[in-house]
């Protein structure tokens, strides 16, 4: 559960910082420029719409007189007998994206402005300039201010032909090297409709004659004010300044929907299909002013003539009369490669050899969005933020609760069921839902906000387990094991080591007496105190089985340093002990102590999934065995001749050479006396004088006279256990000698 919790926290955050990321600048660069762009690349190309033809303007034969790359130098009898035949076909509007600045021959502007006004149905584009004005004003202190102003200006074409056109509009598009993806509808210069606003409207009144009566039908009484006589403003102020006025009326009423299973006789509109049409343009008048362009596809998807062939026989064929007839045909210049293109733009369709979509096919482009109501349509931000917080969610469970190649299945899986739902309802009802940031960052940041928490969690965890570890082994053991497993295997290390191993009096009659939660909580206590010892001395507690307990000091080499550690531990051992057992006296646990030093083997010992890390080799046998010769000379602490040679600060009593049981190399055996001894007392005088002067009598095999002194030992020390030890063993030889060629050295049996 907790898990679950952080993970919705994560989810949260990178959530509420994705939602910034996408309102940011930034954010609406990423999307408009790499999320659509993916969007349309998966989409590919789309069929195209029927209802729009492009005539492509060919270039001039060089050899052609008056030769010219220029659309607006053709004959202008070529263009007029295009319009006329395009005309006769049943084109619903003709649109020319071709700017005629120039007067040309009288008869021929004549003939070409004829048979635009004939048509009834021509669009001619204006050319749309911005100009810098200085403007020069006079300050109070009669000093001279310029101010620089851009100013928008439209340059028609000629006035023969403008004055012939249905109407004439601009088309301004972008031409810096940034990808369109957007475009005007109305311009921000007294909100003019654009080329393919102007062809909507015009492609309108061929449905419906009298299309701005059939508004007044349709509309609500917000639009008694739409102008009475509408017919007059349109002969009086042309078709524009009636869409301007049109849409200044529309923009501040109710939005509405003209019903499309009622047509009506006075629209003249027959069909649901004029009507959709007229709807089309009404959403238009209430919309923006911009648009996000729906492209179907490369240069070429739009089903495109030739000029030439245009005016030619070929146009008698079939199928070019039946796509020609009731469709909008845009005249421009579209080339087919990229060096002979003037009027290229770059899109999301630009081609890998650099031919981009001409301006021509942008505009029939816009035109078809716009008469099918299909422009791309921005997701609301409302739905962004849930979808984006909705997959912020999923990605965060999934990097949280799974292993990082589980999550990174699940992350892949969440993005491509994301992106084929999103690639739908792009291609099916032109939505664009927000991509790069929902199915790019935020999972990136989701698996790097799970993956760090599962690192610090499994830190966390890791340090858990070592301090746990390091209640049962060694620290640097822990660490290797957490660096590496196989350590368990190959861990063998042969090293020098003081082994001390102590046992506690009267635990098997404490193990009787108490309950077992009662032995396991003296345990405990006691155990603390002397653990206390080893680890103040820097040793190290390798192993404790019942009441025993086994701790080391290990080296690579002998270390002095170390055996007297080791010496002042067994001390100090004795030293808690004793004051353990003064706080408890029902509950004492006398301790003996056994110290040995030499080459062993520190290891993982054991097999079948169950190890345990402990020294081996016949060092720790000893040590367990000098531990047992306490109870025998009835001391504490006793410590092989290897283990306090050289060492300093520590008394020794000489105790003899020692055959310990099980053994085949005799041990040289001393009592580690206590730190402060009373130089003065009997005590001294037993350990410094008497008692190594029995010692040297009874190696010399004089039994009797070893005897005597020993018993002065306990004459002035009763409790001397090592003293008694010996007087009885010299009673016992002088009962029974040893064999001639003993060299002074005691066998014990266990």
């Amino acid at each position: 559960m907790k898990h679950v919790i952080y993970a919705l926290l994560f989810s949260l955050i990178t959530s509420v910082l994705g939602t910034l990321l996408l309102i940011s600048p930034t954010g609406r660069h990423l999307e408009e420029n790499l999320g659509l762009a993916v969007l349309f690349k998966l989409r590919g190309r789309s069929q195209a719409p029927d209802n729009v033809v492009i005539i492509n303007i060919d270039e001039v034969p060089a050899t052609h007189p008056g030769f010219s790359r220029s659309p607006d130098k053709r004959s202008r009898s070529d263009y007029a007998e295009l319009v006329r035949r395009l005309n006769n076909l049943g084109a619903a509007a003709i649109v020319f994206d071709v700017h005629f600045a120039e007067n040309r021959e009288a008869t021929e502007d004549f003939l070409l402005a004829r048979e635009i006004r004939q048509a009834g149905n021509v669009i001619l584009v204006e050319k749309l300039v911005r100009h810098t004005l200085e403007s020069r004003t006079n300050s109070r202190d009669n000093t001279a201010a310029v101010e620089a102003v851009e100013v928008e200006q439209l340059i028609p074409p000629i006035q023969i032909l403008a004055e012939s056109a249905r109407a004439l509009a601009p088309f301004p598009l972008p031409k810096v090297p940034i990808r369109i993806n957007q475009a005007w509808t109305f311009t921000s210069m007294g909100d003019i409709p654009t080329l393919p606003v102007a062809a909507l409207q015009v492609h309108a009144l061929k449905r419906s004659k009298n299309f701005f009566t059939c508004l007044q039908q349709y509309s609500p009484a917000g639009f008694i004010n739409l102008p009475v006589s509408i017919d007059q403003t349109l002969a009086e102020s042309g078709l524009v300044e009636a869409m301007r006025q049109t849409r200044g009326i529309l923009q501040h009423s109710a939005p509405f929907k003209i019903p499309q299973n009622s047509p009506s006789a006075l629209c003249s509109a027959q069909t649901p299909e004029d009507l959709q049409i007229i709807q089309a343009l009404v959403d238009v008048y209430t919309g923006g002013n911009d648009m996000y362009i729906n492209y179907y596809g490369p240069p070429a998807t739009l089903t495109t003539y030739s000029f030439d062939d245009m005016l030619s026989a070929r146009t008698s064929m079939l199928s070019v009369n039946n796509r020609i007839n009731d469709a909008v045909v845009f005249v421009g210049a579209a080339r087919a490669s990229w060096s002979e293109q003037k009027d290229g733009f770059f899109t999301v369709f630009t081609q890998s050899d650099g031919l981009d979509l001409s301006g021509v096919e942008v505009a029939a482009t816009i035109f078809s969005n716009l008469m099918d109501n299909r422009p791309l349509r921005p997701l609301h931000p409302l739905p962004s933020v849930l979808i984006l917080s909705t997959i912020a969610t999923l990605a965060c469970l999934s990097s949280v609760l799974f292993s990082p190649l589980v999550a990174l299945y699940t992350l892949a899986g969440i993005i491509s069921c994301s992106l084929v739902v999103m690639c739908f309802f792009f291609s099916m009802n032109g939505i664009w839902s927000p991509v790069i940031i929902p199915l790019t960052v935020i999972p990136v940041g989701a698996y790097f906000s799970g993956s760090s928490y599962k690192y610090l969690q499994s830190r966390r965890e890791r340090k858990h387990v070592q301090k746990a570890l390091n209640l049962y082994l060694p620290a640097n053991v822990v660490e290797e094991i957490s660096r590496d497993p196989s350590f368990i295997k190959t861990a063998d290390r042969r090293v020098h080591g003081i082994c001390l191993l102590s046992d506690a009096v009267n635990y098997t009659s404490l193990s009787e007496r108490l309950s077992p939660e009662e032995l396991s909580s003296l345990m405990k206590r006691y155990f603390r105190v002397i653990f206390r010892q080893v680890n103040n001395n820097d040793g190290v507690v390798t192993n404790m089985i019942g009441d025993t307990m086994l701790a080391m000091w290990p080296s690579p080499q002998p270390h002095i340093g170390l055996n007297e550690k080791a010496c002042r531990a067994a001390l100090h051992i004795l030293s808690a002990s004793e004051a353990f057992n003064r706080n408890n006296p029902d509950q004492a646990l006398p301790t003996r102590l056994g110290l040995h030093s030499g080459y062993l083997l520190m290891g993982n010992i054991g097999a079948e999934g169950h190890y345990e890390y402990a020294p081996v080799g016949d060092i720790v046998n000893t040590a367990s065995r000098i531990e047992g010769l306490n109870k025998l000379l009835g001391t504490w602490i006793l410590a092989s001749g290897e283990t306090i040679e050289q060492i300093n600060g520590v008394a020794s009593r000489f105790m003899g050479t020692f055959l310990l049981s099980g053994k085949s190399n005799p041990v040289t055996i001393y009592q580690l006396l206590p730190e402060k001894m009373d130089i003065t007392s009997a005590d001294e005088r037993v350990h410094c004088e008497l008692f190594p002067e029995a010692l040297d009598l009874f190696q010399k095999r004089k039994w009797a006279e070893a005897g005597m002194t020993l018993q002065q030992c306990l004459d002035l020390q009763p409790n001397d256990g090592p003293s008694r030890f010996y007087r009885e063993l010299c009673r016992f030889y002088q009962r029974k000698p040893p064999a001639a060629e003993w060299q002074g050295i005691i066998s014990v049996s266990k």
